[in-house]
């Protein structure tokens, strides 16, 4: 298990959780309603965001079944008062629960171009010589790097990918249409009255098929001997994706 790359990821969820509640607190208050910044979510502190459920399926999510450590669940849902919105209540809802999803991906990719444009030197060829051999990762891919980078320059490059992994994970991890999730506010605003109304009643449902699909599901696979974890699939989509733009670290960060 590798104890630095699991730390990162807490830091990096937790630090993604507060971006990402505090922009739609001031999104929201842009939008009129300042309800929801008085009830102290426009703020970094990740106390004021941190929900026990998803807190807890992100401890459970970085203990890997085969990959990465992830660290992966959610924060407290958002909810403005629409009423004091100055635009129509139920885009104001969508837009809200946009800004989330939206604020997440864009840390994240601008982040990993960041990365990207930093100068490197050799580390580009060093990437590609050492993690030619497949096997190569922990301390002998630390001990090859290091020959054409500063070890401790390794580790905060590290740090930065994983930061923009994790919060390009919890914007797509957002999407989906379940309670907490972003994907609910925007389902939400977007249903007539009647049928908004049905859908905010299954809240514990949508909460209980979310706790299904990231925590049950894995564990029941897991007991039958076949590994699947979504929300490792999501983080290594997610890596892939800040790989793109971020240069040799993509290449090796999650290796270290």
């Amino acid at each position: 298990m590798n104890t630095i790359l699991m730390l990162m990821t807490f830091v990096s969820f937790f630090a993604a959780l507060s971006i990402h509640y505090a922009f739609q607190a001031f999104v929201s208050a842009m939008l009129g309603d300042g309800s929801v910044s008085r009830s102290g979510r426009l703020n970094i502190n990740p106390l004021k965001h941190a929900d026990v459920i998803g807190v807890s399926v992100a401890v459970v999510s970085a203990f890997p079944l085969g990959g990465a450590p992830v660290g992966l669940g959610w924060g407290k849902l958002v909810r403005p008062d629409a009423k004091n919105f100055r635009i129509d209540p139920n885009i104001g809802v969508v837009l809200v629960g946009l800004s989330g999803i939206c604020i997440n991906i864009v840390t994240g990719i601008v982040t990993a171009i960041v990365l990207g444009i930093l100068p490197y030197g050799q580390l580009n060829f060093a990437a590609k010589f050492c993690l030619s051999n497949d096997i190569l990762a922990g301390g002998p891919l630390q001990t090859c790097l290091i020959g054409w980078q500063n070890g401790a320059a390794l580790r905060v490059e590290q740090f930065f990918f994983v930061f923009a992994a994790v919060n390009i994970s919890i914007g797509l991890l957002n999407i989906l249409p379940l309670f907490p999730l972003d994907g609910y506010h925007i389902v939400f605003g977007l249903l007539p009255t009647n049928a908004a109304l049905q859908y905010r009643r299954s809240e514990a449902n949508q909460q209980l098929i979310l706790l299904g699909i990231l925590f049950l599901l894995p564990l029941l696979l897991q007991f039958i001997g076949f590994l699947f974890s979504p929300s490792e699939l999501l983080f290594q989509l997610s890596a892939n994706i800040a790989a793109i733009f971020t240069g040799p670290v993509g290449a090796f960060a999650l290796r270290l």
